[in-house]
């Protein structure tokens, strides 16, 4: 199993261009964000945490939390709900890629009609 952000860096961000990727604090990678800005053109705004020895977050940084968090909420909720109604994380018989893209994709099909259905 890979961590989020090694798929992140490796399989996604190489087909990201001229965009704004907001992101938790998992993602936060000082050294690598110049890098991704300079050969993707891809800039990285992440949730800050304190550094080490810091007392408080200063005050650029609670902005940029809040504007990250204000971006990331209704993402993160749609993803719960679609999490909660179709169980899309248990692929646990899926065995390639092609298994899991269709399992994804079959369930993101699913709550579409759902939705389109309870919408008429």
């Amino acid at each position: 199993a890979n961590h989020d952000y090694d798929v992140f860096k490796n399989e996604l961000l190489p087909h990201i261009s001229h965009a704004k990727c907001y992101l938790d604090s998992a993602y936060l990678d000082e050294k690598n964000k110049q890098y991704f800005k300079d050969k993707y053109d891809v800039t990285i705004l992440a949730i800050e945490k304190r550094k080490r020895g810091q007392q408080n977050l200063f005050t650029d940084q609670k902005w940029l939390n809040t504007a990250v968090s204000s971006i990331r909420q209704p993402i993160e909720s749609y993803f719960n709900w679609l999490i909660q109604l179709t169980n899309i994380q248990n692929a646990s018989k899926t065995r390639n890629t092609k298994a899991i893209l269709t399992h994804v994709y079959g369930k993101i099909a699913a709550v579409s009609v759902f939705l389109a259905v309870i919408n008429f």
